[in-house]
């Protein structure tokens, strides 16, 4: 066996293009990594986005669904005040 031969048969050179081709895939894993993150958060802060706006929207709602409520019992004290006048006269 030369020096140059490892007991499996591979040269340092070969040994170096393993680790460079290794280095070369970690590093565009690591990039595609990163943009797959760059993506999430974009898509994050959309959601954030969506959900303050459904926030105001719910809070407008709540609000015209308390004046609904509000009007519902104007209106049902003046028809216990009308009942009440009705059967009073009766």
């Amino acid at each position: 066996m030369s020096p140059r031969h490892s007991r499996h048969g591979s040269t340092p050179e070969t040994r170096h293009g393993e680790v460079d081709y290794k280095l070369s895939t970690l590093s565009d894993n690591v990039h595609l990594a990163q943009e797959y993150i760059q993506d999430l958060r974009r898509r994050n802060n959309a959601l954030e986005e969506e959900v303050k706006e459904l926030q105001l929207q719910l809070s407008e709602l709540e609000k015209k669904r308390n004046e609904e409520v509000a009007s519902l019992r104007k209106l049902d004290d003046l028809c216990a005040t009308f009942v009440y006048g009705y059967n009073r006269r009766g």
